[in-house]
């Protein structure tokens, strides 16, 4: 079985349909997204005037075997992780105005107050995003979906240097504990495609087939088109290779 996994697509509806051409040549058999359908944020992205992300959410719902929730679209709806780092966010959390949300989380979590225009969300899109799981675990596969790493698998927390490798230590001891073996996760935009396998990460090139070992993290291209290189993550489930194919 072949599967492909597309992830952080920000509204980007002309970047997911290319992902989704590319998902049908590469004859996968399921596709599954790792959140962050919406979410548009100023600074990072200049597709303004074909965003939307009604038409990204009707697409993933058509294709797409499952997706789990990603930070910006919690954010979207206004709804809380139920995990997160050394953050507790408390009922109210979206009825607190911006410098009130700033004194109270000190830095330890993402705002997006400044640079992220609203979402504009259909009744049926918002009732989509509510009852996205914040991961899927493939048991036949010991394979475990996620937007982020564990604590944080929603991907709502500020990170700082060395945060990404904490992170991935105590993201295997999780899946570990869960009984599967390979973890995929996107969200980090400037990692690009990289995999973490006995503590040590590999930059990995596209359209290079990379083989996993036992246990690890594969961390997946966004596929929206940024500041960063974008793309779609192609897993051979019965020969373990990844491909990173370039949109």
């Amino acid at each position: 079985m072949r599967l492909a996994i597309i992830t952080d697509i920000h509204e980007d509806i002309e970047s997911l349909r290319r992902a989704l051409k590319l998902a049908e040549l590469s004859k996968v058999d399921k596709i599954y997204c790792l959140g962050d359908i919406v979410g548009f944020s100023i600074p990072w992205y200049h597709h303004f005037k074909t965003r939307s992300s009604t038409k990204c959410i009707e697409l993933i719902k058509a294709h797409c075997e499952g997706s789990v929730i990603g930070n910006h679209d919690l954010y979207a709806i206004r709804k809380n992780p139920s995990k997160c780092r050394d953050f507790e966010f408390p009922n109210d959390w979206y009825t607190l105005d911006y410098h009130s949300k700033s004194l109270l989380s000190e830095g330890r979590v993402l705002l997006y107050d400044e640079d992220e225009l609203n979402a504009l969300l259909a009744k049926e899109d918002l009732e989509y995003l509510n009852q996205l799981p914040e991961e899927i675990i493939l048991n036949t596969n010991k394979i475990v979906l996620s937007h982020f790493l564990y604590p944080d698998i929603t991907g709502s927390s500020n990170l700082v240097k060395g945060d990404v490798t904490q992170l991935s230590v105590s993201h295997l001891n999780y899946i570990s504990e869960k009984k599967c073996e390979i973890a995929i996760v996107g969200h980090a935009h400037s990692l690009g495609a990289y995999t973490f396998e006995k503590n040590r990460f590999t930059k990995c090139e596209y359209d290079r087939k990379i083989e996993l070992s036992e246990s690890g993290i594969v961390f997946c291209p966004p596929l929206v088109k940024g500041k960063n290189q974008n793309g779609v993550t192609i897993f051979d489930l019965k020969d373990r290779e990844i491909t990173f194919k370039q949109i």
